[in-house]
Formats: structure tokens, C-alpha cells, sequence
């Protein structure tokens, strides 16, 4: 029986702060399978960091959302939300985990699942839903290496994701992807719509580019 029983502090590796390394991959003995619920008591021990699991079963560790980046992220989720509440869908937010039909274990920066998706998400898995969004959005960091930020996104698509924009604000652009087509990078656009799958949905970005600054 495995426990996670030691919580990981920024204080016992030695840190000043928790956001100094873009991203950590552990591996696992072979005896020990990385399951849903034991990410979730490894993240619910240690949550100024971020876990999540790829699809080999390995632990991948990030820092959670800096300041910028976080409020980046409300900006777009807060338009999408706004959006919803006549879809009947669910808008996902930062600490939304979602099991992938590969066995990765992401969290999406923002995104939205639609009414048909939501309902198979209420299937009742525990801890994480079975369930791949329509739309994903991943907002990089200070400390995210544009290269993760890409794979992430190349992982999400393998996934099924219908769309998904990778918003970086040190260059401010967003990179938009779909299945079966080139990736498309949009320097500050004003406004993008997010159709199709979220049909009528076009989000504002002067929020998000004021909150980069």
C-alpha cells in the first residue's frame, strides 16, 4: 500500500519562493501505479504545486499560476462563464483535472466542456472525470518554457480537443489550434471567436492584454 504521507515544502527543497523551475518529471517504481487517487492525495498534500500525470504514468510537477498568469486566466474565464449560462455547459478553471482516453491527468488553464460532454463528465469517476474538453486554453507562465506550453497543447489535440489556443503574453500572441490544420498564431488580436465549438462565443483579449502588463 503506498501513502503520501510527507508533504513537500518550499522550504525543505531549499526555496525562497515556490515558482522556480518550469517543469519536473518523476518517475514511479514499477510497483507503484500513479492512479487517480493517489495524484489527487499528492496534490491535496502539497497544493503550491501543480500535479498531473502523462500518459506513460509519470508525475509531472509545475508551479501553480503566478500572479500575471492567473489573472490572465480569469479574464478569459469570466467571458467564457458569462457566455455559458445560456449553454448549459461547464466552463473549466485552473484546479479542473481531467482524465484523457491516452491516461494523461491535465489541468487546462480555462476551458469549456458542451452540455453532451458535460453530462458524460457526471458519469460519477472519481476522483477525476473520464472526459475531453471542447475547448482547452493554456496561458503561459514566467516560469513555462514556450516548448512544454506546445507539447501541452500537441497533447490535448491527440486527445480530441475540437479547440485550443495557447495565449502567451510575453510575445502576445495566441496560437490557435484544430484538428488536421496547421497551427494559426494571431499577434495581440483584439478579439477571437471561438467557433465553432462554442458557437456565438468571441472573447475580448483588451482584459487579457491589460492584465500582462
Amino acid at each position: 500500500m503506498v501513502t503520501t504521507e510527507a508533504r513537500i515544502t518550499p522550504d525543505a527543497l531549499g526555496f525562497t519562493h515556490p515558482v522556480l523551475f518550469d517543469e519536473l518529471t518523476i518517475e514511479f517504481p514499477e510497483s507503484v501505479a500513479l492512479t487517480d487517487d493517489l495524484l489527487c492525495e499528492i496534490a491535496g498534500l502539497n497544493e503550491w504545486l501543480k500535479f498531473e500525470r502523462d500518459e506513460t504514468g509519470r508525475l509531472v510537477v509545475s508551479p501553480g499560476p503566478d500572479y500575471d498568469s492567473d489573472d490572465l486566466a480569469a479574464a478569459l474565464i469570466e467571458q467564457i462563464g458569462a457566455w455559458n449560462r445560456t449553454r448549459l455547459g461547464r466552463t473549466l478553471i485552473p484546479s479542473t483535472t481531467l482524465h484523457l482516453p491516452d491516461d494523461n491527468a491535465r489541468m487546462p488553464d480555462a476551458g469549456w466542456l458542451s452540455p453532451e460532454t458535460a453530462a458524460r463528465a457526471r458519469s460519477g469517476e472519481r476522483p477525476y472525470p473520464h472526459v475531453v474538453p471542447d475547448f482547452v486554453v493554456e496561458v503561459r507562465s514566467s516560469t513555462d518554457s514556450l516548448a512544454s506550453q506546445r507539447e501541452k497543447m500537441d497533447m490535448w489535440m491527440r486527445n480530441g480537443v475540437t479547440l485550443g489556443w495557447l495565449v502567451d503574453p510575453k510575445s502576445r500572441t495566441v496560437a490557435v489550434y484544430r484538428p488536421d490544420y496547421a497551427v494559426v498564431e494571431h499577434q495581440e488580436p483584439a478579439e477571437l471567436s471561438a467557433e465553432p465549438p462554442c458557437e456565438g462565443l468571441t472573447i475580448s483579449f483588451a482584459p487579457v492584454w491589460q492584465a500582462a502588463r
